[in-house]
């Protein structure tokens, strides 16, 4: 690790400790018999799917549910054999090799299970489906109405009846639970319609982060906490309903390095459009890092990266791969020294929620979008 450090202009760490925290933390709340399971979709989080893949491995985590396709093939080419279940929608030749490799797959409509039984003529396997229930979310899952129909073409496919699933829409607003609970009582509907025509599934799932957290009728057989596991409250509504007793540690800090310090006179502008004018002599620390790699270019003349434990401005326009910091009060700053742009340095940090509060969006986007060459470390 130290000599890939030696190396890299930036990177991002992973803390096996934190991870390890939020699954203790996370599974104390869940009920004895429920499976956990982690989120491995959007490349981890934008953590990184291989290393989180194994950090995950570590904490006894055997269920890892993934959005795509290439998500799943990429985690069984790289050794794990843990359970893969893909919650996405694929197409029919990718539909085909998940059959072949038994992945766990979502069934959400009618034309996936004719697309199973044309494969299942050739291919002589069982499939393993969840269904998706639509339960008011609107997007991906079955149309409760024409469950008969549904059941009708299942019966056509040789399956193993995996799951039923759903998706809460606001579980986060906990000034309200209605919405939640017709939610519930829906996809319990639904399940028992299957039931009655002997359909019964080996689990139910339908909890989220929140929903574990908050609210234990949600927690049926599998549960899906996804961004708590990463460190984070789905919602500032939800860090402040929580009662935990410790707080989730975000796993992921992502650092970068002084590449040029420069001296910029007083009435000079800083980087494109000119959207920045020195009103002092300026020490300008120059970042190998920016939009490209996920850094934000709303944080223009208003984010900070942190520089020997201190805050230093960032000025001007974050580029497509470089940004611009205020070094005028950092005189120890020195060419190559680190710099932390999400994470901890000494009494100060930057979480994604900061991040993404100044820019008006979710720590799930500030985090996702970070780009998947930037090399990620596990660390302790």
């Amino acid at each position: 690790m130290v000599s890939l450090l030696k190396n890299c202009l930036q990177w991002i760490e992973l803390s096996e400790s934190a991870l390890r925290h939020n699954v203790f933390l996370v599974s104390s709340f869940c009920k004895s018999r429920v499976v956990l399971g982690a989120l491995l979709k959007a490349n981890a989080y934008g953590h990184g799917l291989l290393p989180m893949a194994e950090l995950y491995q570590r904490c006894g985590v055997s269920l890892f549910l993934v959005h795509s396709f290439q998500e799943a093939w990429t985690l069984r080419k790289n050794g794990f054999r843990e359970r893969l279940l893909l919650i996405g929608p694929q197409s029919e030749e990718e539909l085909a090799y998940s059959l072949k490799q038994d992945f766990e797959i979502t069934v959400y409509n009618e034309e996936t299970l004719r697309a199973l039984h044309r494969f299942q003529k050739k291919i002589k396997k069982t499939a393993r489906l969840h269904v998706k229930i639509e339960t008011g979310t609107y997007r991906q899952g079955l149309d409760p109405k024409i469950i008969p129909s549904f059941i009708a073409l299942l019966k056509t496919v040789k399956h193993e009846l995996k799951g039923f699933s759903s998706h809460f829409a606001n579980i986060e607003d906990t000034s309200d639970t209605t919405y939640y609970q017709k939610q519930m009582s829906i996809f319990k509907k639904s399940v028992q319609t299957f039931e009655k025509q002997g359909f019964r599934a080996e689990a139910l799932h339908i909890a989220c982060s929140a929903a574990v957290l908050l609210y234990p009728e949600t927690q049926l057989d599998i549960v899906r906490p996804g961004i708590a596991l990463y460190g984070y409250a789905s919602s500032p509504e939800l860090a402040y309903a929580l009662k935990l007793p410790e707080p989730l540690k975000p796993v992921l800090s992502w650092r970068t390095r002084l590449c040029q310090i420069k001296s910029v006179p007083e009435g000079h502008s800083v980087g494109y459009g000119l959207t920045f004018k020195t009103t002092r002599n300026t020490r300008l620390g120059i970042l190998p890092i920016g939009y490209y790699d996920g850094f934000d270019r709303r944080l223009s003349n208003l984010g900070f990266a942190l520089v020997h434990g201190k805050r230093a401005p960032i000025l001007g326009r974050v580029c497509m791969n470089l940004t611009m910091l205020d070094l005028t009060d950092i005189s120890e700053a020195a060419l190559n020294d680190t710099v932390t742009l999400i994470g901890t340095d000494g009494a100060e940090t930057i979480t994604a929620d900061h991040l993404a509060s100044s820019v008006n969006t979710i720590a799930y986007e500030i985090l996702a979008r970070l780009n998947p060459l930037i090399p990620r470390i596990i660390v302790l």
